[in-house]
């Protein structure tokens, strides 16, 4: 069988529920079972590949596979630097202006299925030669405003970056070594940022950069351009990345923090903040407030609760309280119910945990504990100036 009709048998078998008997023996007996069982067949064995993929990481994909059912992944591939289709709706929506998107790095393909799906031309450029044979097949099926390249990134805009004029320059380096390490120096990216944006620089044409959720942002600045845009993208309660937005004609130090979702929004804009000096105080006041955690990144938190008259519990914790309730921005607000020093003064067996500075983490506090979750009570951990541990339970409220 050629890779062309595998492909073929095994998209418009996902689409049509052809191999839902695999799903089933999967969730009964686990993928090691069925990997055996199926081994000799060429195409159940790449279905059960398939529908493994789409359960583990079915909350990156969901979009994605709801909107084309046939889609299908290499195997043995890590979606975890695939951006979530929030963010990736997000940055294509930055893309309006522009006539052509060139995605150096193109990986799984969710970026440029959604600068796609926001009608731009897409040129894809993968040097992946297994990643890009399925990319290419996707594309071709589904998205065909997508041009595709199996090259290595810097070499193919060197060969053709001049053609474009009114075009976004999109990358997202690996951000992993030869042995599978995370990594956080620029210097170890692939393709390096520096050499992205000379390039870029060189050709002028405008570069989407996305960098290390944990990278600082002064860091970025200092390294990569002092007069850029950077985006801080949320999703939930979680940091998922940093864009570094080039594009010389605006060139203005600045920042946006945004909360990805069906509908994105903007939680802050504007220059650097500084961190600003919060009162402290060893008991909780009758609203708990937790701030984003893109918020904190840029110390916008402690910006804002100054605004406020909000107080802070311990200086590094990043939780805050106030005899007020205010409507915030990605802030979390609850009504205190009781603080104590002492977790056995809580009864309650269903919470929310978070933790400001405290020697446990909320999952360790959970496991010790045995709390259940829940999305109204919140149970709080933290150490207060004094060095003393907090306990503080608070109930959700709607502002």
């Amino acid at each position: 069988m050629s890779l062309t009709t595998l492909y073929d048998e095994l998209s418009s078998g996902l689409e049509q529920g052809n191999f839902d008997f695999i799903l089933k023996e999967l969730h009964q007996t686990g993928f090691e079972k069925c990997r055996l069982k199926f081994q000799q067949n060429p195409l159940f064995y790449e279905a059960l590949n398939q529908l493994y993929i789409r359960q583990k990481y079915r909350g990156k994909i969901k979009l994605l596979i709801e909107r084309y059912k046939g889609w299908i992944f290499p195997h043995g591939i890590s979606l975890q630097q695939s951006s979530h289709p929030f963010t990736a709706k997000l940055k294509s929506s930055l893309a309006v202006k522009y006539h052509t998107v060139i995605d150096l790095t193109g990986g799984l393909g969710m970026d440029s299925w959604a600068f796609a799906n926001a009608g731009k031309k897409v040129i894809y450029v993968e040097k992946n030669s297994d990643i890009f044979r399925f990319a290419e097949y996707n594309f071709g099926k589904y998205l065909p405003n997508v041009e595709c390249h199996n090259e290595e990134a810097l070499t193919w805009l060197e060969k053709n970056g001049k053609s474009y004029t009114r075009a976004l320059v999109y990358a997202d380096p690996a951000r992993r070594d030869t042995a599978g390490n995370k990594v956080f120096l620029f210097h170890h990216y692939q393709p390096e940022p520096k050499a992205i944006l000379k390039r870029c620089r060189d050709l002028q044409l405008d570069l989407m950069l996305k960098l290390s959720p944990m990278a600082d942002i002064q860091y970025v600045w200092k390294e990569l351009d002092p007069n850029s845009k950077v985006l801080v993208l949320g999703v939930e309660q979680e940091v998922k990345e940093l864009v570094l937005l080039y594009q010389p004609q605006t060139q203005q130090k600045y920042i946006e923090i945004w909360l990805c979702g069906e509908e994105p929004e903007l939680l802050f804009s504007g220059t650097t903040t500084q961190k600003a000096e919060v009162p402290l105080v060893d008991s909780p006041e009758k609203y708990v407030y937790i701030p984003h955690p893109a918020l904190c990144k840029i110390h916008a938190d402690t910006h804002l609760a100054g605004v406020h008259h909000l107080r802070a519990f311990h200086p590094l914790a990043k939780i805050y309280t106030a005899e007020q309730a205010y409507p915030l921005k990605g802030w979390r607000v609850f009504e205190t119910i009781t603080g104590t020093t002492r977790l056995k003064d809580i009864t309650v067996k269903e919470a929310m945990i978070v933790t400001g500075i405290f020697p446990q983490n909320a999952s360790e506090i959970r496991k010790k504990h045995n709390f259940n979750e829940s999305d109204i009570t919140l149970l709080v951990a933290t150490k207060s100036y004094k060095n003393k541990n907090l306990w503080i339970l608070a109930k959700k409220i709607a502002l």
